[in-house]
Protein backbone atom coordinates (compact mmCIF):
# COMPACT_ATOMS: atom_id res chain seq x y z
CA UNK A 1 0.00 0.00 0.00
CA UNK A 2 1.22 3.56 -0.94
CA UNK A 3 2.05 5.89 2.01
CA UNK A 4 0.54 8.98 2.27
CA UNK A 5 2.30 12.21 4.12
CA UNK A 6 -0.60 14.54 5.19
CA UNK A 7 -0.51 17.26 7.85
CA UNK A 8 -3.19 17.57 10.27
CA UNK A 9 -4.18 20.51 10.91
CA UNK A 10 -4.40 21.80 14.93
CA UNK A 11 -5.65 25.43 15.06
CA UNK A 12 -7.65 27.96 12.85
CA UNK A 13 -4.68 29.54 11.44
CA UNK A 14 -3.36 26.13 9.53
CA UNK A 15 -6.63 26.96 7.16
CA UNK A 16 -6.96 29.71 5.27
CA UNK A 17 -9.90 31.51 4.60
CA UNK A 18 -10.11 30.71 1.17
CA UNK A 19 -10.87 26.96 2.74
CA UNK A 20 -12.91 28.51 4.95
CA UNK A 21 -15.13 29.65 2.38
CA UNK A 22 -15.21 26.94 0.46
CA UNK A 23 -16.29 24.66 3.34
CA UNK A 24 -19.47 27.14 3.87
CA UNK A 25 -20.53 27.40 0.42
CA UNK A 26 -21.13 23.32 0.40
CA UNK A 27 -23.38 23.89 3.76
CA UNK A 28 -25.76 26.04 1.13
CA UNK A 29 -25.56 22.97 -1.05
CA UNK A 30 -28.57 20.98 0.44
CA UNK A 31 -28.51 18.51 -2.03
CA UNK A 32 -25.09 17.29 -1.30
CA UNK A 33 -24.99 14.28 0.60
CA UNK A 34 -23.00 13.35 3.65
CA UNK A 35 -20.15 10.86 1.65
CA UNK A 36 -19.83 13.69 -0.83
CA UNK A 37 -20.00 16.10 1.30
CA UNK A 38 -16.73 14.54 3.48
CA UNK A 39 -14.79 14.48 -0.13
CA UNK A 40 -15.43 17.51 -1.12
CA UNK A 41 -13.99 18.32 2.65
CA UNK A 42 -10.87 16.09 2.40
CA UNK A 43 -10.26 17.61 -0.48
CA UNK A 44 -10.26 21.46 -0.03
CA UNK A 45 -8.60 21.05 3.46
CA UNK A 46 -5.84 18.18 2.61
CA UNK A 47 -5.93 18.17 -1.11
CA UNK A 48 -7.25 14.52 -1.12
CA UNK A 49 -8.84 13.29 -4.59
CA UNK A 50 -10.96 10.75 -4.80
CA UNK A 51 -8.53 8.26 -5.89
CA UNK A 52 -6.21 8.38 -3.13
CA UNK A 53 -8.94 9.00 -0.79
CA UNK A 54 -9.16 5.13 -1.15
CA UNK A 55 -6.32 4.27 -0.13
CA UNK A 56 -6.84 5.69 3.16
CA UNK A 57 -7.92 3.89 6.39
CA UNK A 58 -11.30 4.47 7.41
CA UNK A 59 -10.37 5.36 11.44
CA UNK A 60 -7.48 7.66 9.59
CA UNK A 61 -10.33 9.67 7.82
CA UNK A 62 -12.03 10.07 10.76
CA UNK A 63 -9.18 11.41 12.50
CA UNK A 64 -9.16 13.76 9.62
CA UNK A 65 -12.30 14.55 9.35
CA UNK A 66 -12.34 15.50 13.52
CA UNK A 67 -9.71 17.50 13.39
CA UNK A 68 -11.00 20.13 10.83
CA UNK A 69 -14.49 20.01 13.21
CA UNK A 70 -12.40 20.94 16.02
CA UNK A 71 -10.65 23.38 14.57
CA UNK A 72 -13.93 25.15 13.54
CA UNK A 73 -15.11 25.36 16.71
CA UNK A 74 -12.22 26.91 18.18
CA UNK A 75 -12.62 30.97 19.04
CA UNK A 76 -10.27 33.58 17.00
CA UNK A 77 -8.86 36.52 18.48
CA UNK A 78 -7.71 40.08 17.23
CA UNK A 79 -4.45 40.62 15.39
CA UNK A 80 -3.69 44.09 14.11
CA UNK A 81 -0.69 42.39 12.36
CA UNK A 82 0.34 39.23 10.62
CA UNK A 83 2.69 38.32 7.68
CA UNK A 84 1.57 36.66 4.44
CA UNK A 85 3.62 35.51 1.73
CA UNK A 86 6.58 37.93 2.55
CA UNK A 87 4.75 41.02 3.19
CA UNK A 88 3.53 42.22 6.77
CA UNK A 89 -0.64 43.69 6.86
CA UNK A 90 -1.53 45.85 9.15
CA UNK A 91 -5.23 46.45 10.36
CA UNK A 92 -6.69 50.15 9.62
CA UNK A 93 -5.19 52.19 12.45
CA UNK A 94 -8.42 54.06 13.20
CA UNK A 95 -11.42 53.50 11.63
CA UNK A 96 -12.81 56.45 12.30
CA UNK A 97 -10.83 57.99 9.58
CA UNK A 98 -11.80 55.69 6.66
CA UNK A 99 -12.69 57.66 3.51
CA UNK A 100 -15.94 57.21 1.85
CA UNK A 101 -14.96 55.05 -0.59
CA UNK A 102 -13.46 52.31 1.80
CA UNK A 103 -16.68 52.51 4.20
CA UNK A 104 -19.30 51.49 0.95
CA UNK A 105 -17.38 48.90 -0.12
CA UNK A 106 -16.97 47.45 3.20
CA UNK A 107 -21.03 47.78 3.32
CA UNK A 108 -20.84 45.99 -0.09
CA UNK A 109 -18.39 42.93 0.74
CA UNK A 110 -19.96 42.30 4.33
CA UNK A 111 -21.23 39.02 2.91
CA UNK A 112 -19.23 35.97 4.41
CA UNK A 113 -19.01 35.02 0.57
CA UNK A 114 -17.21 38.06 0.29
CA UNK A 115 -14.98 38.38 3.31
CA UNK A 116 -11.51 38.27 1.11
CA UNK A 117 -12.70 41.32 -0.54
CA UNK A 118 -13.67 42.88 3.18
CA UNK A 119 -10.01 42.23 4.86
CA UNK A 120 -8.20 43.62 1.43
CA UNK A 121 -9.75 46.92 2.98
CA UNK A 122 -9.16 46.09 6.64
CA UNK A 123 -5.65 44.82 5.82
CA UNK A 124 -3.04 46.68 3.92
CA UNK A 125 0.34 46.24 3.57
CA UNK A 126 2.16 48.39 5.77
CA UNK A 127 4.70 51.37 4.70
CA UNK A 128 6.14 52.80 7.60
CA UNK A 129 6.36 51.64 11.02
CA UNK A 130 6.75 54.27 14.03
CA UNK A 131 7.10 54.42 17.42
CA UNK A 132 5.09 52.93 20.10
CA UNK A 133 4.04 50.21 17.86
CA UNK A 134 2.22 52.45 15.57
CA UNK A 135 2.41 51.83 12.07
CA UNK A 136 1.41 53.41 8.30
CA UNK A 137 -0.65 51.26 5.89
CA UNK A 138 -0.88 51.68 2.14
CA UNK A 139 -3.43 53.74 0.81
CA UNK A 140 -6.69 52.11 -0.10
CA UNK A 141 -7.03 51.82 -3.97
CA UNK A 142 -9.46 49.22 -4.38
CA UNK A 143 -10.20 45.65 -2.95
CA UNK A 144 -7.88 42.75 -3.85
CA UNK A 145 -8.16 39.14 -3.01
CA UNK A 146 -6.99 37.76 0.61
CA UNK A 147 -8.34 34.31 0.44
CA UNK A 148 -4.66 33.25 1.08
CA UNK A 149 -5.24 34.87 4.84
CA UNK A 150 -4.81 32.78 8.09
CA UNK A 151 -8.21 31.74 8.70
CA UNK A 152 -8.02 32.50 12.60
CA UNK A 153 -6.55 36.35 11.70
CA UNK A 154 -9.49 36.42 9.02
CA UNK A 155 -12.69 35.60 11.74
CA UNK A 156 -10.66 37.49 14.34
CA UNK A 157 -10.78 40.69 12.19
CA UNK A 158 -13.99 40.15 10.97
CA UNK A 159 -15.40 39.61 14.69
CA UNK A 160 -14.11 42.82 15.65
CA UNK A 161 -15.60 44.72 12.78
CA UNK A 162 -18.69 43.37 12.46
CA UNK A 163 -19.20 43.86 16.44
CA UNK A 164 -18.42 47.69 16.27
CA UNK A 165 -19.75 47.85 13.01
CA UNK A 166 -23.67 48.90 13.59
CA UNK A 167 -22.16 51.95 15.59
CA UNK A 168 -19.25 52.75 12.90
CA UNK A 169 -22.39 52.93 10.08
CA UNK A 170 -24.08 55.18 12.56
CA UNK A 171 -21.05 57.52 13.25
CA UNK A 172 -20.50 57.92 9.60
CA UNK A 173 -23.67 58.49 8.42
CA UNK A 174 -24.17 60.92 10.26
CA UNK A 175 -20.82 62.56 9.24
CA UNK A 176 -22.01 62.47 5.48
CA UNK A 177 -23.08 65.22 3.89
CA UNK A 178 -26.65 65.17 2.70
CA UNK A 179 -25.05 63.95 -0.95
CA UNK A 180 -23.04 61.54 0.35
CA UNK A 181 -25.44 59.49 2.51
CA UNK A 182 -27.67 59.99 -0.51
CA UNK A 183 -24.93 58.04 -2.41
CA UNK A 184 -24.75 55.54 0.22
CA UNK A 185 -28.38 54.80 0.21
CA UNK A 186 -28.48 54.06 -3.00
CA UNK A 187 -25.75 51.84 -3.79
CA UNK A 188 -27.35 49.95 -0.60
CA UNK A 189 -30.49 49.51 -2.55
CA UNK A 190 -28.76 48.77 -5.83
CA UNK A 191 -27.51 45.80 -3.82
CA UNK A 192 -30.74 45.02 -2.71
CA UNK A 193 -30.81 45.32 0.41
CA UNK A 194 -27.09 43.88 1.29
CA UNK A 195 -25.83 46.17 3.57
CA UNK A 196 -24.02 46.29 7.27
CA UNK A 197 -25.37 43.19 9.12
CA UNK A 198 -28.29 43.86 11.81
CA UNK A 199 -27.51 41.58 14.30
CA UNK A 200 -23.94 41.07 15.65
CA UNK A 201 -23.02 37.54 15.36
CA UNK A 202 -20.42 36.06 18.19
CA UNK A 203 -17.05 34.86 17.25
CA UNK A 204 -18.62 30.80 17.29
CA UNK A 205 -21.07 32.30 15.19
CA UNK A 206 -18.64 33.74 12.73
CA UNK A 207 -16.62 30.49 12.78
CA UNK A 208 -18.98 27.94 12.59
CA UNK A 209 -20.67 27.80 9.23
CA UNK A 210 -20.03 24.48 8.06
CA UNK A 211 -22.05 21.11 9.50
CA UNK A 212 -18.53 19.78 10.55
CA UNK A 213 -17.97 22.88 12.55
CA UNK A 214 -20.57 21.70 15.23
CA UNK A 215 -21.78 18.18 14.47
Amino acid sequence: MKVIDINIPEVLNDLTLGQWQEITDLELNEGISGDFYMRRVLSIVYGIKDVRLEDLKKADVEIMMDSVRNILTQEPSFENRFTMEGVEYGFVPNLDNITFGEFTDLDEYSDRKDYHKMLSILYRPIIKKQTGGRYKIKRYRGSSDMSGMPLGIALGAVTFFLTIGLQLTSDILSSLTPEERQQWQKLTLEKSGVGMPQSIPSPREISSGSRISLN
